[in-house]
């Protein structure tokens, strides 16, 4: 299948990847951070504000990647129920609260796609890897961003630097979740060709942000698994990684919060009220479960301290 590509600048990006830059953006960085942080203490109407304003954005980004409407809403439900629990992981004073999201999207989107497909070829086991949501790392002033606003902006200067060849496989990359090996199918090129296109075009935006024009490979590596086109098990062992290695994490953040302003190509789409009604039936059971298991916890602890006090006194 050709490529199409017809860019002439950032403002309407080509056929292949159906963009559009007039459109507006999501809820801003700091908006999103304090319902989350309200969310990890447990507030329900903080969840559902997250939910409404951030949904209609990354079912649109759902769609993209599963490429099928049922998947796209169940994987929207699973990610939203994450962001619920994990929620207490994100620090506001670190990152960027709708990249933190995105990339829980991201891999509730890919992770249905994969297993559709591992069912369709016959495949057994495959490890779900939902549970690879990163804790935010601290990052540095180097090219760190504080709106998606500036991230808009930051990516509309360096897409302009970029040709239309290696502009269109990133933006393939991140909207599609393809891997390098799709991506070269996608594009009908050889798989060394898509990498290059690739880590040419990341290269290029690195150099063009960083202070001293310069890109490490560490910093490239990290922009790739980013943006999604490592081979699931490589990426793994990458977001491992972060636990260990403070200047990936570094850098893995600076490309994740940057990737973030290419949410607002998307055009969103509202999601349909049944997802929303599913995900706050499994919420409020998930809040059962932990409150019965409290009171039988202090159920349990009342006991042994009362057949403490009865030994005492025997």
């Amino acid at each position: 299948m050709p490529i199409h590509t017809s860019v002439e600048k950032p403002a309407a990006l080509n056929r292949v990847t159906g963009l559009n830059a007039e459109n507006g953006e999501p809820p801003q960085r700091g908006e999103v951070c304090i319902l989350l942080k309200r969310t990890a203490a447990g507030d329900r109407q903080a969840f559902e504000l997250v939910y409404r304003q951030t949904a209609p954005v990354f079912f649109a980004l759902a769609l993209r990647i599963t490429r099928n409407r049922n998947d796209a809403e169940e994987a929207l439900q699973e990610a939203y129920f994450r962001v619920w629990k994990s929620a207490s992981r994100f620090d506001p004073d670190k990152g960027n609260g709708l990249a933190w999201i995105s990339t829980i999207i991201k891999n509730a989107a890919l992770s249905l796609r994969r297993r559709r497909q591992r069912r369709q070829i016959g495949a057994q086991a495959y490890e779900n890897e939902l549970a690879l949501i990163p804790d935010m790392g601290t990052t540095s002033d180097t090219f760190s961003v504080s709106s998606l606003s500036q991230a808009r902006k930051l990516l509309d200067l360096c897409l302009r630097e970029l040709d239309e060849t290696k502009k269109t496989a990133i933006m393939l990359a991140y909207f599609e979740g393809l891997t390098h090996a799709e991506l070269a199918d996608r594009m009908q090129v050889p798989l060394g060709t898509a990498k290059s296109h690739i880590r040419r075009g990341l290269e290029l935006i690195g150099r063009r942000l960083a202070a001293d024009g310069l890109v490490s490979v560490n910093e490239l590596i990290a922009g790739e698994n980013e943006l999604g086109v490592l081979p699931l098990v490589v990426s793994r062992g990458f977001e491992k990684r972060r636990a260990e290695d403070a200047k990936y994490c570094v850098a893995a953040d600076r490309w994740r919060e940057l990737f973030s302003g290419l949410l607002s190509y998307l055009t969103p789409e509202h999601p349909p009220a049944k997802v929303w009604r599913s995900l706050n039936r499994a919420v409020s059971q998930a809040e059962t479960i932990v409150r019965k298991l409290e009171l039988r916890e202090k159920e349990h602890l009342l006991h042994t301290a009362t057949a403490s006090k009865q030994v005492v006194a025997e």
